[in-house]
Protein backbone atom coordinates (compact mmCIF):
# COMPACT_ATOMS: atom_id res chain seq x y z
CA UNK A 1 0.00 0.00 0.00
CA UNK A 2 2.81 2.32 0.78
CA UNK A 3 4.64 1.62 -2.85
CA UNK A 4 1.20 2.33 -4.40
CA UNK A 5 0.99 5.75 -2.70
CA UNK A 6 4.09 6.81 -3.78
CA UNK A 7 3.31 7.10 -6.95
CA UNK A 8 0.77 9.63 -6.26
CA UNK A 9 2.09 11.43 -3.08
CA UNK A 10 4.99 14.03 -3.79
CA UNK A 11 7.95 12.59 -3.41
CA UNK A 12 9.62 9.14 -4.32
CA UNK A 13 8.96 7.87 -0.74
CA UNK A 14 5.26 9.69 0.19
CA UNK A 15 3.70 6.51 0.61
CA UNK A 16 5.64 6.22 4.29
CA UNK A 17 2.80 8.85 5.53
CA UNK A 18 0.16 6.95 4.47
CA UNK A 19 1.78 3.42 5.54
CA UNK A 20 2.64 5.40 9.17
CA UNK A 21 -0.95 6.08 9.20
CA UNK A 22 -2.09 2.35 8.21
CA UNK A 23 0.30 1.03 11.02
CA UNK A 24 -0.77 3.01 13.75
CA UNK A 25 -4.17 2.31 12.77
CA UNK A 26 -3.70 -1.59 13.49
CA UNK A 27 -2.30 -0.58 16.65
CA UNK A 28 -3.57 2.15 18.51
CA UNK A 29 -2.06 1.34 21.81
CA UNK A 30 1.51 1.49 20.45
CA UNK A 31 1.00 4.43 17.75
CA UNK A 32 4.06 6.07 18.56
CA UNK A 33 5.97 2.47 18.43
CA UNK A 34 4.41 1.49 15.61
CA UNK A 35 5.06 4.50 13.14
CA UNK A 36 8.37 4.90 14.74
CA UNK A 37 9.55 1.48 12.79
CA UNK A 38 7.90 2.91 9.36
CA UNK A 39 10.44 5.81 10.30
CA UNK A 40 13.27 3.63 10.88
CA UNK A 41 12.94 1.76 8.18
CA UNK A 42 13.47 5.03 6.22
CA UNK A 43 16.02 6.08 8.35
CA UNK A 44 18.09 2.98 7.38
CA UNK A 45 17.42 2.37 3.69
CA UNK A 46 18.57 6.39 3.41
CA UNK A 47 22.18 5.48 5.37
CA UNK A 48 22.96 2.05 2.96
CA UNK A 49 21.90 3.95 -0.07
CA UNK A 50 24.40 7.41 0.98
CA UNK A 51 27.00 4.49 2.33
CA UNK A 52 26.92 2.88 -1.35
CA UNK A 53 27.80 6.34 -3.08
CA UNK A 54 30.53 7.38 -0.08
CA UNK A 55 32.21 3.99 -0.35
CA UNK A 56 32.79 4.26 -4.55
CA UNK A 57 34.08 7.62 -4.08
CA UNK A 58 36.72 6.45 -1.70
CA UNK A 59 37.93 3.83 -4.53
CA UNK A 60 37.64 6.33 -6.96
CA UNK A 61 38.92 9.76 -5.68
CA UNK A 62 40.48 10.44 -9.34
CA UNK A 63 36.79 12.17 -10.00
CA UNK A 64 37.20 14.67 -7.92
CA UNK A 65 40.29 15.95 -9.09
CA UNK A 66 39.06 16.15 -12.52
CA UNK A 67 35.16 17.51 -11.65
CA UNK A 68 35.41 20.06 -8.17
CA UNK A 69 31.72 20.15 -8.52
CA UNK A 70 31.71 16.64 -6.72
CA UNK A 71 34.10 17.81 -4.00
CA UNK A 72 31.22 19.05 -1.84
CA UNK A 73 29.05 15.92 -2.74
CA UNK A 74 32.01 13.65 -1.69
CA UNK A 75 32.43 15.62 1.68
CA UNK A 76 28.68 15.32 2.56
CA UNK A 77 28.68 11.97 1.80
CA UNK A 78 31.42 11.06 3.81
CA UNK A 79 30.61 13.13 6.62
CA UNK A 80 26.97 11.72 6.63
CA UNK A 81 28.36 8.16 6.50
CA UNK A 82 30.73 8.75 9.07
CA UNK A 83 28.29 9.91 11.23
CA UNK A 84 26.20 7.03 11.11
CA UNK A 85 28.57 4.45 12.11
CA UNK A 86 29.67 6.43 15.10
CA UNK A 87 26.20 6.89 16.26
CA UNK A 88 25.70 3.00 15.66
CA UNK A 89 28.58 1.59 17.20
CA UNK A 90 27.37 4.17 20.42
CA UNK A 91 23.98 3.61 20.52
CA UNK A 92 24.80 -0.54 21.31
CA UNK A 93 28.37 0.20 23.13
CA UNK A 94 27.13 -0.09 27.05
CA UNK A 95 30.00 2.31 28.01
CA UNK A 96 28.36 5.03 26.31
CA UNK A 97 25.23 4.09 28.12
CA UNK A 98 26.46 3.85 31.21
CA UNK A 99 27.60 7.08 30.95
CA UNK A 100 25.91 10.07 33.76
CA UNK A 101 25.78 12.12 30.76
CA UNK A 102 23.64 9.88 28.93
CA UNK A 103 21.52 8.84 31.50
CA UNK A 104 20.82 12.80 32.07
CA UNK A 105 19.88 13.37 28.55
CA UNK A 106 17.52 10.57 28.25
CA UNK A 107 15.66 11.63 31.55
CA UNK A 108 15.63 15.50 30.05
CA UNK A 109 14.32 14.08 27.00
CA UNK A 110 11.57 12.25 28.56
CA UNK A 111 10.04 15.24 30.06
CA UNK A 112 9.02 15.60 27.13
CA UNK A 113 5.70 14.46 26.18
CA UNK A 114 5.95 14.49 22.31
CA UNK A 115 9.49 12.88 22.37
CA UNK A 116 8.96 10.61 25.46
CA UNK A 117 7.11 8.23 23.06
CA UNK A 118 9.79 8.10 20.61
CA UNK A 119 12.59 8.22 22.99
CA UNK A 120 10.82 4.81 24.37
CA UNK A 121 10.33 3.12 20.70
CA UNK A 122 14.44 4.01 19.71
CA UNK A 123 15.19 2.44 23.27
CA UNK A 124 13.53 -0.72 22.16
CA UNK A 125 15.90 -1.43 19.10
CA UNK A 126 19.02 -1.59 21.73
CA UNK A 127 17.58 -4.85 22.67
CA UNK A 128 17.23 -6.10 19.03
CA UNK A 129 20.69 -5.65 17.13
CA UNK A 130 19.55 -8.53 15.20
CA UNK A 131 16.73 -7.45 13.35
CA UNK A 132 19.17 -4.13 12.78
CA UNK A 133 21.23 -5.68 11.03
CA UNK A 134 18.97 -8.23 9.12
CA UNK A 135 17.33 -4.67 8.16
CA UNK A 136 20.84 -3.45 6.81
CA UNK A 137 21.67 -6.59 4.79
CA UNK A 138 18.46 -6.82 3.59
CA UNK A 139 18.60 -2.99 2.58
CA UNK A 140 21.97 -3.38 0.66
CA UNK A 141 20.88 -6.19 -1.17
CA UNK A 142 17.89 -3.99 -2.64
CA UNK A 143 20.24 -1.05 -3.70
CA UNK A 144 22.20 -3.62 -5.38
CA UNK A 145 19.90 -4.95 -7.09
CA UNK A 146 18.76 -1.49 -8.09
CA UNK A 147 21.87 -0.38 -9.39
CA UNK A 148 22.44 -3.65 -11.28
CA UNK A 149 18.83 -3.06 -12.69
CA UNK A 150 19.95 0.80 -13.89
CA UNK A 151 23.33 -0.51 -15.19
CA UNK A 152 21.76 -3.36 -17.40
CA UNK A 153 18.95 -1.14 -18.56
CA UNK A 154 21.34 1.60 -18.86
CA UNK A 155 23.58 -1.19 -20.85
CA UNK A 156 20.31 -1.36 -23.46
CA UNK A 157 19.85 1.59 -24.73
CA UNK A 158 23.68 2.13 -25.17
CA UNK A 159 24.64 3.82 -22.39
CA UNK A 160 28.69 3.74 -22.21
CA UNK A 161 29.32 3.91 -18.48
CA UNK A 162 31.09 1.62 -15.89
CA UNK A 163 28.85 -0.11 -13.31
CA UNK A 164 30.81 1.77 -10.89
CA UNK A 165 29.50 4.82 -12.49
CA UNK A 166 25.90 3.58 -11.18
CA UNK A 167 27.07 2.99 -7.68
CA UNK A 168 27.84 6.80 -7.15
CA UNK A 169 24.87 8.16 -9.60
CA UNK A 170 22.32 6.02 -8.85
CA UNK A 171 21.96 6.27 -4.58
CA UNK A 172 22.49 10.16 -4.88
CA UNK A 173 19.87 10.40 -8.09
CA UNK A 174 17.48 8.21 -5.90
CA UNK A 175 18.03 10.40 -2.86
CA UNK A 176 17.29 13.44 -4.56
CA UNK A 177 14.07 12.16 -6.14
CA UNK A 178 12.89 11.76 -2.66
CA UNK A 179 12.41 15.52 -2.16
CA UNK A 180 8.65 16.16 -1.75
CA UNK A 181 8.24 18.42 -5.16
CA UNK A 182 6.11 16.54 -7.27
CA UNK A 183 4.55 12.85 -6.99
CA UNK A 184 6.23 10.01 -7.45
CA UNK A 185 9.53 12.00 -7.75
CA UNK A 186 8.78 12.59 -11.24
CA UNK A 187 10.73 15.81 -12.67
CA UNK A 188 12.54 16.11 -9.76
CA UNK A 189 14.56 12.64 -10.68
CA UNK A 190 15.31 13.26 -13.99
CA UNK A 191 17.04 16.79 -12.72
CA UNK A 192 18.87 15.15 -11.23
CA UNK A 193 20.06 12.20 -13.17
CA UNK A 194 21.08 14.96 -15.68
CA UNK A 195 22.99 16.27 -13.73
CA UNK A 196 25.32 13.43 -12.26
CA UNK A 197 25.52 12.13 -15.54
CA UNK A 198 27.11 15.49 -17.06
CA UNK A 199 29.11 15.73 -14.03
CA UNK A 200 30.34 12.37 -14.73
CA UNK A 201 31.43 13.40 -18.31
CA UNK A 202 28.48 11.19 -19.79
CA UNK A 203 25.09 12.42 -22.07
CA UNK A 204 22.99 14.27 -19.74
CA UNK A 205 20.01 13.09 -21.98
CA UNK A 206 20.68 9.76 -21.38
CA UNK A 207 20.93 10.30 -17.58
CA UNK A 208 17.09 11.41 -17.64
CA UNK A 209 15.65 8.99 -20.24
CA UNK A 210 16.79 6.35 -18.17
CA UNK A 211 15.66 7.92 -15.30
CA UNK A 212 12.50 8.01 -16.68
CA UNK A 213 12.53 4.29 -17.85
CA UNK A 214 13.47 2.99 -14.88
CA UNK A 215 10.27 4.84 -13.35
CA UNK A 216 7.83 3.66 -15.74
CA UNK A 217 9.05 0.19 -14.60
CA UNK A 218 8.45 1.86 -10.86
CA UNK A 219 5.31 2.94 -11.23
CA UNK A 220 4.13 -0.39 -12.71
CA UNK A 221 5.48 -2.01 -10.19
CA UNK A 222 3.77 0.20 -7.35
CA UNK A 223 0.72 -0.09 -9.01
CA UNK A 224 0.56 -3.85 -7.77
CA UNK A 225 -0.41 -2.11 -4.13
CA UNK A 226 -3.97 -1.21 -5.60
CA UNK A 227 -4.63 -5.01 -4.96
CA UNK A 228 -3.87 -5.05 -1.34
CA UNK A 229 -5.44 -1.45 -0.65
CA UNK A 230 -8.64 -2.50 -1.83
CA UNK A 231 -8.61 -5.84 -0.04
CA UNK A 232 -7.10 -4.33 3.27
CA UNK A 233 -9.26 -1.36 3.17
CA UNK A 234 -12.32 -3.08 4.03
CA UNK A 235 -10.51 -4.48 7.48
CA UNK A 236 -11.59 -2.95 10.89
CA UNK A 237 -8.76 -0.02 11.44
CA UNK A 238 -8.13 -1.57 14.96
CA UNK A 239 -6.94 -3.94 16.77
CA UNK A 240 -9.75 -5.54 18.89
CA UNK A 241 -8.09 -8.64 20.04
CA UNK A 242 -4.61 -8.46 20.94
CA UNK A 243 -3.30 -11.75 20.11
CA UNK A 244 -5.15 -11.82 16.69
CA UNK A 245 -3.62 -9.42 14.39
CA UNK A 246 -0.17 -10.67 12.52
CA UNK A 247 1.14 -6.91 12.57
CA UNK A 248 0.59 -7.24 16.45
CA UNK A 249 2.14 -10.37 16.45
CA UNK A 250 5.12 -9.58 13.95
CA UNK A 251 5.28 -5.83 15.71
CA UNK A 252 6.01 -7.80 19.54
CA UNK A 253 8.69 -10.07 17.90
CA UNK A 254 10.48 -6.96 16.59
CA UNK A 255 10.27 -4.58 19.17
CA UNK A 256 9.35 -6.59 22.53
CA UNK A 257 5.97 -5.49 24.22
Amino acid sequence: IGIFFNTFMPGSVGGDLIKAWYVAGQEPRRKTKAVFTVLLDRVIGLAVIVFYSAVTLLFYRQWLSARPELKGIALSLWTFSTASGVFLIAFYSPMVWRSGAVQKLIAFLKKVPRIAGVVDAALLYRDHSRAILSSLMLSAFSVLGINLLYSIQGHSIGIQMDLAHYFFIVPIGLTVSAIPLLPGGIGVGQVAFYKLFEWMGADPKQGATLCTILQVYSILFNCIGAFFYLKFKKRPQETTTKDCSPLSLATAKRVGP
